[in-house]
C-alpha cells in the first residue's frame, strides 16, 4: 500500500477505496488501485476501526436471500437485518440490490443526517446490512452508526458492488470452465443476471460511468420508477426527480452493451468462417 494525504484524498473520487488502514496525524492508507474519500473534522470523534464487521460477496449473496427472484424484493435481509443503500441518489437511481433502502443524498456529507432519519425508529438490536462502490462509504456509515446509532450487529459488503460484481463474474467463469464452454459475453451477462441479487447498472467514477451488472433495461426501469414516483409525491423531498448524471450512465451502459453484442457477433462470425475454411480443407 502507499500513503496518500487527507488532502490529496480530497481531490480523488469518494466511492472506490476497499481497504481503510490506520489513521495517523491525518494520514490514510490506500491500496494503490484504489481511491480513498476524505475523513472529515465531522469524523474526528469516530473511530473507523469500530464499523462493524465485513462480508465476503458469497457471504453477502447468501444474506440477501441467495441467487436473484422477481418474487423477492423484501426490504429486510434474511436474517431480518435493515438493508441500506449507503450512495448518493443517482447512482442508486440507475441500480440497487434488491429490497435496499437508499440513502438518497446528494453528497456524502448528508450521510450522517439521512442514516439518523431512516433508522430512527428502527429497534436497536436490529441488523444493519449496508453496501456502498467500493467499501469505503460503508466504514465510515458502519462506524456512525455503531457508535453514534447504537446498532451492535452492523455488516458491511467487503469491496462493495465492484467486489459482489467480480465475485459473480469469477463464479460464472469457473462454471464455464468447468462445462467446458468458451461462453459468449452475452451468456455470460445472463447467467449473471439470473443470479445477482444488484439489478441494474452499478455507477462507477470512471470514464464508463455506467457499468451494467444485469442489463440497461433494469437501469431503465429503476430510473423511470424513481422517477414517476419522485414526480407524484411532495411528502418526500428525498425522492430525486430524473437526475443527468443518473441518464448519463444509463446512455454509456446501453453503448457497452451494444460493444459486447457487436463482439460476440464478430466473434461467432470467425468461428464460422474457421469451421467452413476446416470443412472445405478436409475434401479431396
Amino acid at each position: 500500500p502507499t500513503t496518500t494525504t487527507v488532502a490529496a484524498a480530497a481531490a480523488a473520487a469518494a466511492t472506490e477505496a476497499v481497504v481503510v488502514g490506520p489513521r495517523s496525524n491525518g494520514v490514510v492508507v490506500v491500496n494503490d488501485d484504489t481511491r480513498a474519500t476524505t475523513l472529515d473534522d465531522d469524523d474526528d470523534d469516530l473511530e473507523l476501526a469500530d464499523a462493524g464487521r465485513e462480508a465476503e460477496p458469497d457471504e453477502w449473496h447468501a444474506l440477501l436471500g441467495g441467487d436473484y427472484s422477481s418474487s423477492s424484493e423484501q426490504q429486510k435481509t434474511t436474517d431480518g437485518g435493515v438493508l441500506l443503500d449507503v450512495r448518493n441518489h443517482y447512482e442508486s437511481a440507475v441500480g440497487s440490490m434488491t429490497g435496499a433502502i437508499p440513502l438518497d443524498t446528494e453528497t456524502f456529507k448528508e450521510t450522517y443526517e439521512r442514516l439518523d432519519e431512516v433508522l430512527k425508529e428502527v429497534p436497536r438490536e436490529t441488523p444493519v446490512r449496508m453496501f456502498c462502490t467500493g467499501g469505503i462509504r460503508c466504514v465510515k456509515a458502519g462506524a456512525y452508526v455503531k457508535q453514534k446509532l447504537g446498532f451492535d450487529d452492523v455488516t458491511r459488503l467487503k469491496g462493495g458492488v465492484v467486489n459482489y460484481t467480480r465475485y459473480l463474474r469469477e463464479e460464472e467463469a469457473a462454471a464455464s470452465a468447468r462445462r467446458g464452454e468458451d461462453a459468449s459475453d452475452a451468456k455470460k451477462a445472463s447467467s449473471i443476471a439470473a443470479r445477482s441479487r444488484f439489478r441494474g447498472i452499478n455507477y462507477v467514477f470512471n470514464d464508463r460511468m455506467g457499468e451494467p451488472v444485469t442489463s440497461a433495461d433494469d437501469a431503465h426501469a429503476l430510473l423511470l420508477d424513481r422517477h414517476q414516483r419522485g414526480a407524484a409525491t411532495t411528502t418526500t423531498p428525498q425522492q430525486k426527480p430524473l437526475d443527468g448524471r443518473a441518464a448519463e450512465a444509463l446512455v454509456l451502459a446501453r453503448q457497452w452493451e451494444a460493444k459486447a453484442r457487436r463482439h460476440d457477433v464478430s466473434r461467432d462470425s470467425k468461428s464460422e468462417s474457421s469451421s467452413s475454411s476446416s470443412s472445405r480443407g478436409g475434401v479431396t
